[in-house]
Order: C-alpha cells, then structure tokens, then sequence
C-alpha cells in the first residue's frame, strides 16, 4: 500500500476538477473524515485557510463533498468533510480503484464514531506534516482501520468449541524510518471512552497474543510494534481516561507476569488541534506502564528542538 493517497493523477484524465480539488477527493477518500483545519495545513499554504474554505464549499456544493457538523465541548461546533456518492463515483471514474466507499448519514450519524474517525484522520494529518517539516523521517507505509476491514490481521481462537479466525483490527498502523535509520511501527488505537474495563483487557490480550504467536509480523512484514492508545474527549476526561487505561494495562501485565511487555505500551490524548497532535511524536507526553514520568514515543534527533 502507498504511503499517501494523495498522489498525482496524469493530467490528461482529469475531468471538471483542477487539481487541488482532486487531491482534496483523494485525501478524503483516503482518511473519509477530515476538518477545514486538516485539509488546509497538508494541501495548501499557511496564508490559504479562506481559499481552502472557498474550495471545500464548491466541492460541498457540487456534491463531491458531505458536510457534517461536530459539536465541540466549548458549546462550538465545526465542519467535517466526507466523500459522497458523486465524489467516490468521480475517484472511479478517474481509475482511483478502491474509491468504494462514501458517506450514509442513516448509517453514520453517531457523535461517537464521528469524533473517533475525525480523530483517525487528524493523526495522520499530523504524522504528515511532522515527517514533511524535519530531516530524515520518512513515513515506509501506513494503513488505516478503513482499508484493513476487508482484509484484516486474524487471531486463531477457539469459538463454540472450534477453532475459528477473530480480526483484530487497530484504527491506524504506522511504518516509520527515524533519522538515524532505524524503523519503528505504531499500531494507533484511538479511544472515546465505549469500552468497560473487562472488554479493554480482552482486546489487550488479543493484541498480545496477535505479536506474540506471529500473526502481526506475517500480515505487517515486520517484528516492530508500538501498542499506541489515544484518548479523546473533553481535556480533564480524555487525560484521566488514559491514566485508567495505563493503570489497566498494568494491572494485566502484572497479572499475566508479562511486566516486560510494558515497554510495548504507550497512552497519550489527542485534542481538536493539529499542532498539539504534532507534539505527539518528540515530546514526553506518553504514559507507560509502571512508569513514574511520562516518557517520549521517539528520541529527538541532537540539534533539533522539542515543540
């Protein structure tokens, strides 16, 4: 799979939209769910927000595009742009193949899974903007929960007394090469809140047990793994939420007798901003289990400063 989906298309099949427009199609094909802010900081130029607006609402207005508000905990609300029937069908049109999918509000309405995938597509927003403004990251690959669902990593389990193949699927996954060419791999799960304490530590297990007997290295060609959990929601909750998921974690581990994979685990917040998803990658706002400082998820390179 390719890094980003946002790559040139040949200018001779191009037909109605300039060329920004069909990048914004497939940026949002790619991620499905993406702000005005997300859109504008990858595709445009700092001084563009107004002109990124103005072209987000032609979309919007030619049908291309969705708009679908997302109420903010400060009483304000904003716009969320999603792929419709037209724009997927356009995607098709100019040979995009896996332009499959498009937004159905009946199906998609709830506030929940609406802040999750926002915040799916925030993430990358950021990783992009990281690797594009610093020196030697480079992304290898990156997929997301949207385009694993139809083929996913599958845990051999035992299921009304046989043996039957459960997916385990994370929001996003990673693949990066750091500065000094080492490469690390990020499994992302993004957390609002839904899951009770009994259905957070079967999912860690199953995700252990996902590393452990080599199902993640055959499907991700690779042995690295980063168990990355993100909360979301207001500020005080979404940073205790990840307190009580590191304490969670630790908890199992301890009971497991797997306290070495604790270093396997890391849980941080993730807010409405970019530029504070942009601190996610250097700087020590992670917690580890066990841990009693929050830890960076990567070292910064010597010379370069922390956000």
């Amino acid at each position: 799979m390719a890094m980003d989906k946002t790559a040139q298309l040949p200018r001779s099949r191009r037909r109605g939209l300039n060329y920004t427009q069909e990048q914004i199609l497939l940026l949002v094909n790619e991620l499905r769910f993406l702000t005005r802010k997300a859109i504008w900081r990858i595709l445009y130029a700092k001084g563009s927000f107004t002109h990124a607006g103005e072209t987000l609402k032609k979309l919007a207005d030619e049908g291309y595009l969705t708009r679908v508000g997302l109420p903010h905990a400060r009483g304000t609300s904003e716009l969320v742009y999603t792929l419709t029937k037209q724009g997927a069908f356009f995607l098709r049109a100019l040979g995009v193949e896996d332009a499959s999918w498009w937004y159905r509000p009946m199906s998609q309405a709830s506030f929940s899974l609406l802040t999750h995938n926002v915040a799916i597509g925030q993430f990358h927003i950021a990783l992009r903007l990281f690797v594009r403004e610093r020196d030697g990251w480079r992304i290898i690959q990156t997929r997301t929960c949207y385009q694993m669902e139809r083929d996913p990593p599958r845990l051999p389990t035992i299921g009304d007394g046989r043996q039957v193949e459960a997916a385990v699927i994370p929001d996003s996954w990673v693949h990066l090469e750091l500065p000094d060419g080492d490469r690390a791999a990020l499994w992302i799960e993004i957390d609002h809140g839904t899951e009770s304490k009994p259905k957070y530590m079967q999912m860690v297990r199953e995700r252990r047990a996902l590393i452990s007997n080599g199902q993640y290295e055959k499907y991700f060609a690779t042995p690295s793994a980063q168990l990355c959990y993100l909360t979301i929601g207001p500020p005080g909750y979404r940073h205790k939420r990840a307190q009580t998921l590191c304490a969670w974690t630790g908890e199992l581990l301890t009971g497991m007798r797997l306290t070495a994979w604790a270093d396997v685990f890391r849980f941080s917040t993730i807010g409405e901003d970019i530029s504070d998803t942009n601190a996610l990658f250097l700087n020590a706002v992670w917690q580890k289990p066990y841990a009693n400082a929050p830890v960076a998820l990567f070292t910064s390179p010597q010379g370069e400063e922390k956000t």
